[in-house]
């Protein structure tokens, strides 16, 4: 099993609408199928505006 996996998601909001969001994902050792999982946007992206104003 690979223990980290990444990739971009497209995710709708109903305030700010679409935010494409790059995903990492960490497996944790374990326990029990536990994972860390994280969405950022890259700086001066529609994305990245759209969370400052949910911030």
């Amino acid at each position: 099993m690979r223990l980290c996996s990444s990739g971009t998601k497209r995710l709708h909001h109903p305030q700010v609408g679409d935010l494409d969001l790059h995903y990492e994902v960490l497996h944790l050792p374990d326990s029990n199928g536990q994972r860390l999982l994280t969405h950022t946007a890259a700086v001066g992206t529609a994305a990245a505006d759209a969370l400052a104003l949910l911030g």
